[in-house]
């Protein structure tokens, strides 16, 4: 949903659907910004940002889909942290 509407709006889009083909993705492609899922299969957000610090500098946005019923745009350690729901 997410990587539709940025597609929508005219950004190119690459999605990995866990943290192994992610931290792959990351190493092996250039990226202007990595919107990061915290909670993916086999290797959490948490690892990928450590992995990714080691070789790159690329701005990351973690995004934390939750229940809530609002959004939140917090900084944590140099990271973004966005938190939001998705009315269905």
């Amino acid at each position: 949903m997410l990587a539709e509407a940025l597609t929508h709006a005219g950004y190119k889009v690459k999605s990995s659907y866990t943290g192994v083909d992610g931290i792959n993705e990351i190493k092996n492609n250039a990226y202007d910004l990595i919107l990061l899922d915290i909670m993916l299969p086999y290797k959490s957000g948490d690892e990928i940002i450590k992995e990714t610090r080691e070789f790159s500098e690329t701005p990351v946005i973690v995004i934390n889909f939750s229940p809530l019923q609002t959004v939140h745009l917090v900084t944590c350690n140099g990271y973004f942290l966005w938190v939001f729901s998705v009315s269905h």
